[in-house]
């Protein structure tokens, strides 16, 4: 369903890129993927990529919460999530803004916040914080710094 209600928005990203501040000296941003021209990661250069942040544009037709739910759906649906703990997409306020956020808590210790908002009337900003055990907490506040910074 995603593949089909989304395409990509490579301009609004590199838009997005250009104008953001890392979260600190720490994080650096991996090099564009030809193949994924709308989307971009950063990581802690200390940890590798056991840190990341991932952001991307999608340009949809339904809200950012319909578009996170139909995320979350095809996320429970890969091996690597069976028996994850994924909650329900809610809201959530980082820095007085609104994001549509659901958690993911794998077994392999693996943790990532799904977030998501409009930032334009067709046009979802979709941003993935991922981290392996501990690194999940020591850099969350890095990356509640990004957000707060970069959410528009």
């Amino acid at each position: 369903m995603i593949s089909a209600l989304a395409s990509g928005g490579a301009f609004a990203v590199e838009a997005i890129v250009t104008n953001a501040q890392l979260p600190s000296d720490g994080w650096t941003w991996k090099a564009a993927d030809k193949e994924e021209p709308d989307a971009r990661t950063m990581y802690v250069k200390k940890v590798g990529e056991q840190v990341s942040l991932r952001i991307q544009t999608y340009d949809v037709p339904i809200t950012s919460a319909g578009f996170l739910e139909a995320v979350r759906e095809q996320i429970m649906k890969k091996p690597d999530y069976q028996g994850a703990n994924i909650t329900t997409v809610g809201p959530m306020d980082f820095s007085g803004k609104s994001w549509d956020v659901f958690t993911i808590k794998r077994k392999d210790e693996i943790n990532q916040q799904i977030l998501g908002r409009k930032i334009d009337s067709d046009t979802v900003f979709m941003v993935i914080y991922t981290g392996a055990g501990s690194y999940y907490d020591t850099y969350y506040n890095d990356f509640k710094s990004f957000i707060g910074k970069s959410g528009n």
